[in-house]
């Protein structure tokens, strides 16, 4: 028997899950629908995208107390049969896995089969599968919409690491589609009917929006027309705001100071996880980074650098003292004294080895960006590059920049870095400082090095004549004096520290706006709104960047999410990837324009 259960359900409000987290949502599906939902012994049968979903949302302790003692990818062609057994596949619904699946159930392994997809099962492929079934081995199919990679409750990625194959003159169908059922999916997770709004200068984000539409109409091109209807409507439909990374190129090139900016920027982050290998000092191949398994990292996320070293001494303070308590410091002499100390000791010993490992994992974190920021000069750095993002003084940053071009001290990457900064803010009054510039980096690079390329390819694919935004407040002298004012205020009341954080992305004034004016804060010079009038003021806000978001972004959206717990407004960022630079550069480089 073949039950298919299509999506839907009743939202409070019809707006939206209850506190629009997307990793509770997620994991909501998976551990709580798919795993637990199925009884008994089980073994998990996953594909290469739905191995990294559900690493992010269950670990394998927890997936062991609900009986899952065997996980394996279904492709697997050595699995051996398991009697008493069932099988829970979760799994992409793509031709290629059904496929897949289809020869696992021609040659069935466990006893039954439940079937839990990412996103909408078309009926042929749904049709497939039931005549593969000729035992009679299936015993559900449902789809469970996680599509994407939740990183914590208010971001998620798609784990494609570049949109640019969508620049081309040779559109990449495949990759169009896979991001289009990642936002679907994101919208059916958090049980959204949304506004849609895109960047009007962005091909991409219109022929997104023009496709996300068109799946909320039609049911995700199923014969479920009620898929998006999830009960009472909402007087301030939720919003789906597609931008695109070319807007904003200014945030992905500067060095953040804020924790999990630092980590990515200095070792990288790839679905919550960090390489150490290189690390010296470091017991730890590999370290995770979770807001939900890790006390911690939950506070100190987004924690100014200046900031960590005290919060993680009070840490290490008071781990030892709940050493201390076990065995006094005097001479190792336990002060375990009763079988009753000892049990209590040994209830907490699990918890107390988890709090060590955690401090070891953060201590060898902050002592390698102390490392980098001696090692690559970044105060210094830092402040110039905030300087570029935020001040006018063409003259006096090119003689800065032209100095750091010719330092040896210096990475090249951090170099190009500069030199993009400068070039983006005086693409036009000071295109001859830029030429001079470009040619110094000449001088300094290797002349194979592709980062000579990197000035060229920024400014065809995020240059002034291409964005439609004004991200450095030149457009008018009202913006100009607004500008002069906040950096005046700041600087006087927060002190020099703020030297190196002045900058804000571009979409933090997006958000603010949105909180003022709602949707009629989007200008119609930039924006398109499909199928909304501009008094609609949503409470809840997707975000999807097209291009790759950046860590920075990140902080933006939870410090809006903190303000505006009360008035019930909540945003998620989306985007195909998380930045740094050096992945943004990377993008940049595989840039190829249009009738070029």
């Amino acid at each position: 028997v073949i039950i298919s259960m299509r999506g839907g359900g009743t939202a409070p409000g019809g707006g939206g899950s209850k506190e629009m987290d997307i990793w509770e949502a997620a994991r909501s599906c998976v551990v709580k629908k798919a795993i637990d939902g199925v009884p008994g012994m089980k073994a998990l049968l996953l594909d290469d995208v739905t191995s990294k979903i559900v690493s992010l949302v269950c670990s394998q302790s927890e997936a062991l107390s609900m009986q899952v003692y065997a996980v394996d990818k279904l492709d697997n062609p050595l699995r051996k049969p398991i009697g008493g057994f069932r099988g829970v596949c979760f799994i992409r619904s793509t031709p290629e896995t059904i496929r897949v699946l289809c020869r696992e159930l021609s040659d069935p392994k466990f006893e039954s089969y439940h079937l839990f997809f990412t996103n909408s099962l078309p009926d042929h492929l749904l049709k497939d599968i039931a005549q593969a079934d000729k035992k009679q081995v299936v015993q559900q199919v449902h789809e469970i919409f996680v599509d994407y990679f939740p990183l914590n409750s208010e971001v998620c990625t798609l784990d494609v690491p570049s949109c640019m194959p969508l620049e081309q003159d040779s559109w990449n169908q495949p990759l169009f589609d896979r991001i289009s059922d990642g936002i679907v999916s994101i919208l059916l997770s958090l049980k959204l009917n949304p506004v849609i709004a895109f960047q009007k200068n962005s091909e991409i984000a219109q022929k997104l929006a023009s496709e996300i539409d068109d799946r909320v109409r039609t049911g995700n091109h199923t014969s479920d027309v009620d898929l998006f209807r999830f009960g009472k409507t909402s007087k301030q439909p939720p919003l789906l705001l597609i931008v695109d990374r070319r807007e904003d190129p200014v945030t992905p090139l500067l060095n953040q100071w804020t924790y999990t900016a630092m980590i990515h920027e200095t070792l990288g982050i790839h679905n919550n996880r960090v390489d150490m290998s290189n690390v010296p000092k470091c017991e730890q191949e590999e370290v995770v980074l979770s807001t939900h398994d890790d006390d911690f990292f939950s506070k100190a996320e987004h924690m100014e650098f200046g900031e960590l070293g005290e919060s993680l001494q009070n840490v290490l303070v008071a781990l030892q003292k709940d050493e201390g308590s076990a065995v006094a410091a005097g001479g190792g002499r336990s002060n375990l004294q009763s079988i009753g100390d000892i049990q209590r000791f040994m209830d907490r010993y699990p918890e107390f080895r988890k709090q060590q490992s955690t401090v070891a994992k953060h201590v060898a974190l902050t002592s390698e960006l102390s490392r980098a920021v001696d090692d690559r000069m970044l105060l210094e750095l830092s402040e110039l590059e905030q300087e570029l993002a935020v001040t006018d003084s063409l003259t006096e940053a090119f003689n800065r920049v032209e100095t750091m071009v010719e330092n040896q001290s210096i990475r090249h990457e951090d170099k190009v870095r500069l030199v993009l900064l400068y070039v983006l803010r005086y693409e036009l009054e000071g295109e001859r400082e830029s030429r001079f510039l470009e040619r110094s980096l000449r001088d300094q690079l290797p002349a194979d090095s592709p980062l000579l390329r990197a000035v060229a390819l920024l400014k065809s694919y995020a240059g002034v004549n291409v964005r439609s935004s004004d991200i450095f407040n030149k457009k008018s002298v009202a913006n100009l004096a607004k500008t002069m004012v906040k950096r005046h205020f700041v600087e006087g009341i927060k002190g020099v520290s703020n030297v190196l954080t002045r900058h804000e992305p571009l979409l933090a004034s997006r958000l603010g706006g949105l909180k003022a004016s709602g949707v009629s804060s989007l200008r119609q010079e930039e924006f398109k709104v499909l199928g909304a009038n501009a008094a609609v003021k949503p409470q809840h806000i997707v975000v999807f960047v097209v291009g790759g978001a950046t860590y920075a972004e990140a902080k933006c959206v939870s410090a809006f999410n903190k303000d505006n717990a009360a008035r019930g407004m909540r945003a998620v960022l989306a985007s195909n990837c998380i930045h740094n630079t050096s992945s943004f550069l990377q993008d940049v480089l595989s840039y190829e324009p249009k009738n070029s």
